[in-house]
């Protein structure tokens, strides 16, 4: 800086800055300091007092490294060349990554919404799909408790339809082959299992294909099915797992078996007798014999009841019931049996809100098919009391029956009474 002109003599000449002399360095050093310099041979003492100075300097601006080390770079020492390209990267470099972070920071929550809105824009939506996805992610709050139906026919303003208003039951009529299903109750379908926040259970007692389809495709992992179709892949449904609960007496058992296996005729002279036939040997079966757990065995417990030809003809009704379900493999299956972790069952699917689906042609066997979808219906009406018992709240659920009246009878009107105190909407056609 004294004796060349270089660019660190430059800049300190317009900053008007004047480096320590060698006596201010000397006057400044420690006592160690000044003992290990006098030891030190010229050169080196010399190359100390530059050091010095050199920190000095660096401390009067934030460039000051810059030049120092351009100076040692035409002085020849490689090692200031390094540092020149290591300073330039680090420059261009670290504002880079500062920008980059940023970005993460701010953008990086958002990003999985926008690639889901790129894909949504990539597949091809129908203008039904759009519609409901616009309601169902509306930002107004009571646009999305409704349900779209579709728009007036020559006005075109929206129809929408209230969730609570569903819960008051549905019922779809119409001639066959007009539209009931697809057009009317598919649509409702598709739109409470996208939701995610109910169980669904659908009893399909005419066997349609895109019906089928439409709860299996948006219900995903949660969709589970029974059919009593030989052949035929399914889940298994055992009827007596919601009774094995401390919320629901003998009597509550017996009741709600008559009424699901078409048993309780109703009052009234010889009707209301053979009921009560039905009630006391069932009664007396399941108390005598408590862990009774399926069909098999109910039919095996009830013929050691009858023990007289009499007994045996008044309770043929309930005995053939027994034996015909008793048949079906389906619906007999035991806690030890393989298919049990993943059966239906009725509490888990209130509990989880998961998607069942029922397919039950009645076309072939009318009566085994009425009385599987009869104990599906009141064996999810007892599974929603005893989950409202247990932990103190309503369930979300909805039903669909299709092909209603092979179901409907005096003692349904039950189910259609109390089933919206427990949560649960019915729809049919």
């Amino acid at each position: 800086m004294d004796k060349k002109i270089s660019l660190t003599r430059f800049i300190a000449y317009f900053e008007h800055y004047e480096p320590p002399t060698v006596a201010e360095v000397v006057k400044n050093i420690s006592t160690g300091e000044a003992l290990l310099l006098k030891k030190l041979d010229p050169i080196s003492q010399r190359e100390y007092v530059l050091s010095k100075q050199a920190a000095d300097y660096l401390q009067t601006s934030p460039g000051a490294w810059f030049s120092l080390t351009l100076d040692s770079a035409f002085m020849g020492k490689g090692q200031a060349v390094w540092a020149i390209l290591l300073g330039i990267v680090q420059c261009l470099l670290f504002p880079i990554l500062i920008f980059l972070m940023t970005c993460i920071a701010v953008f990086g929550r958002a990003l999985p919404r926008y690639v889901k809105a790129i894909d949504a824009l990539k597949s091809p939506v129908s203008d039904w799909q759009g519609y409901v996805n616009r309601l169902q992610h509306s930002k107004i709050a009571v646009a999305r408790e409704h349900l779209w139906l579709g728009a007036h026919a020559t006005e075109d303003y929206p129809i929408l339809l209230h969730r609570g208003i569903l819960g008051e039951h549905a019922h779809f009529l119409g001639d066959s082959g007009s539209g009931k299903t697809a057009l009317g109750m598919a649509p409702l379908l598709a739109q409470l299992i996208s939701l995610q926040d109910s169980a669904v259970v659908v009893i399909d007692l005419k066997g349609d294909m895109p019906f089928f389809q439409t709860a299996q495709k948006g219900a995903g992992k949660r969709f589970k099915f029974f059919t009593n179709e030989v052949g035929k892949a399914t889940h298994a449904f055992n009827p007596f797992g919601p009774f094995s609960s401390d919320h629901i007496s003998l009597n509550q058992v017996c009741e709600v078996f008559l009424s699901a296996l078409g048993l309780d005729h109703g009052e009234g002279y010889g009707r209301s007798y053979y009921s009560r036939v039905a009630r006391n040997l069932l009664s007396r079966t399941i108390q005598e014999y408590p862990d009774i757990a399926s069909f098999e065995e109910l039919r095996e417990k009830v013929g050691k009841l009858t023990n007289t030809i009499s007994d045996e003809k008044d309770a043929f009704e309930l005995i053939a019931v027994v034996e015909s379900l008793a048949t079906i493999p389906q619906l007999n299956y035991t806690a030890n049996d393989l298919v049990a972790d993943q059966a239906i069952n009725m509490a888990t699917v209130v509990k989880n809100r998961e998607v069942v689906y029922f397919w039950l042609p009645a076309a072939i066997e009318t009566a085994s098919v009425r009385e599987i979808a009869k104990l599906a219906l009141y064996t999810l009406f007892t599974s929603a009391y005893q989950h409202q018992r247990q932990y103190h709240e309503t369930p979300k659920l909805w039903v669909f029956v299709d092909e209603f009246q092979h179901v409907a009878s005096l003692n349904f009107k039950l189910i259609l009474q109390q089933a919206r105190s427990m949560g649960m909407g019915i729809d049919s056609c």
